[in-house]
């Protein structure tokens, strides 16, 4: 688990249980475009993470300064699916960043809890080669690895499995 801390989620209550984490070099960009194939609610947020200032200490998860909180029902939820792009505000260092995935068991309803929903990402170096990483979880991404993939969220425990449910592209440039 990233964090104890129980103030992540679209309602700020759930801790971080499942993620996947890409880097984004010193001046450089990530542009992230979004879908969902689901039936249930879905929502993807992505957060920052921040070094601790002191060895040993826990690393710190802020939202963005531009929050980036997607999912699909717009229309119920207000949250879309239209393209973002995340610019490293750091000039000397990386920055980290954490797509995470929740789920509620159905259409919009206040009635219902929000849960954590399983990752699985597939990543591209630009030459064509495919680095899947199949059901991991906190697994580091940078541009060393790969140039571009796919972030998919499945919201069920035993489902199609297929990650689709919201799904994130990124590139970095």
């Amino acid at each position: 688990m990233l964090t104890t801390d129980r103030k992540f989620g679209p309602d700020k209550n759930l801790p971080i249980t499942s993620w996947m984490r890409i880097r984004i070099p010193e001046k450089k960009k990530l542009s992230i475009c979004f879908d969902s194939i689901a039936l249930w609610e879905n929502a993807l947020i992505i957060y920052e993470m921040l070094i601790p200032p002191r060895a040993g200490d826990p690393p710190i998860m802020k939202e963005l300064p531009i929050p980036v909180i997607k999912g699909n029902f717009p229309t119920e939820t207000g949250r879309n699916l239209t393209r973002v792009t995340i610019e490293n505000p750091y000039p000397t260092s990386s920055m980290y960043v954490y797509f995470t995935g929740w789920h509620k068991k159905g259409s919009p309803s206040g009635a219902l809890k929000w849960e954590p929903s399983k990752v699985k990402g597939f990543h591209f170096k630009n030459s064509g080669s495919t680095v899947p990483l199949p059901g991991a979880s906190s697994v580091l991404v940078d541009d060393s690895i790969a140039d571009w993939g796919k972030i998919g969220f499945e919201d069920t425990q035993k489902g199609d499995e297929d990650y689709n449910d919201i799904m994130a592209f990124y590139s970095h440039f």
